[in-house]
């Protein structure tokens, strides 16, 4: 049985031709190749893609993303609207560069991109695809408390949405590079390091990591941490003189002096004009007058700084009386 068949043109809007028109499909032109779609992070970390524009009558590009490089999402549109006759678009017609910026990308993270042409419902050919990494950003607002002699508290802001963690580095006024002194948590903005010595100086610095990429290090913050200051100050007494001793606890002084009062208000130095040796625990005050009541502290004394210890009180013998012991504040 013979069969006949018969075709008949019919328009249809945004049709292949469309297509054909937006990619250039024909010559040499390779959409994957002629688009020639690049990115680079710009100065405010946002990935910038550029692409040649290989199209003569497209309505503008979609820009889709992926994380893994196999599921792509559209997350915007570069709208050209150009207005080309379809009919006379020529190969050598709107080599224009094009740009889009993704701010919506999130530091830390890598990326994949894909473009291509639109016009009403029709779609062109990908573009290539490309592939970035955005920069982690890195922690801002150091601050340092350096108020303990015993640790030094560190707080930060946190800037990165992609962090697995923060790390810690130190380094002191004795030499050295930076050393790692601890990773924290996602989230965590602060940090107390109490593997310190009194009487040091020391700058930090923080960096956010995850598991493919450190930020750049925060500025860097000093601390100078205060000396310990002597405690279980004691004093013994004759009718003459007063024997201090006391417990000292820093490894970083210059010496000791003793003042004394005698109303626990108004102190003097006693001790002579050059400091008391480093290391040294005890001092006697001699030549004092009996029945009287005195009052003394001691300082541990590091350049220009200055620790004291509570006051001790205590009150000379009369003259026939043996020594008696002191009354602590």
């Amino acid at each position: 049985v013979a069969t006949y068949y018969r075709i008949y043109p019919y328009i249809v809007s945004d049709s292949s031709e469309v297509v054909e028109a937006m990619t250039r499909f024909s010559g040499d032109y390779n959409p994957e190749e002629n688009m020639a779609l690049i990115s680079h992070l710009n100065a405010s970390n946002f990935v910038e893609l550029t692409w040649q524009d290989i199209s003569c009558a497209e309505k503008g590009y979609k820009i889709e993303r992926s994380e893994d490089g196999e599921t792509f999402t559209e997350i915007g549109e570069a709208d050209t609207d150009t207005s080309n006759d379809i009919d006379n678009c020529s190969v050598n017609k709107n080599d224009d560069i094009l740009t889009y910026t993704d701010v919506s990308a999130v530091d830390g993270t890598q990326y994949s991109y894909r473009i291509r042409a639109f016009r009403g419902v029709s779609n062109s050919y990908y573009s290539n695809t490309t592939q970035i990494m955005t920069q982690l950003n890195a922690p801002s607002s150091l601050v340092v408390d350096e108020s303990s002699a015993d640790s030094v508290e560190i707080t930060w802001q946190d800037n990165s949405g992609a962090e697995s963690g923060f790390q810690v580095e130190r380094k002191s006024d004795q030499g050295g590079e930076f050393e790692l002194i601890a990773t924290v948590d996602e989230g965590v903005t602060n940090y107390t390091d109490e593997s310190i010595e009194d009487g040091y100086e020391y700058t930090y610095r923080v960096r956010s990591i995850n598991a493919i990429d450190n930020s750049d290090y925060s500025d860097g913050t000093s601390a100078v941490t205060p000396i310990n200051a002597p405690t279980y100050l004691t004093a013994k007494a004759t009718d003459t003189q007063v024997t201090l001793s006391w417990l000292e606890n820093s490894d970083q002084e210059d010496g000791y002096l003793v003042e004394r009062s005698i109303d626990n208000v108004a102190f003097e130095v006693i001790t002579p004009s050059d400091l008391l040796d480093p290391d040294t625990n005890s001092y006697i005050d001699k030549d004092l007058s009996p029945s009287t009541n005195y009052y003394y502290r001691v300082g541990v004394q590091k350049g220009e700084e200055i620790e004291f210890s509570e006051a001790a009180r205590v009150k000379t013998t009369e003259e026939t009386a043996g020594s008696m012991n002191c009354l602590l504040y």
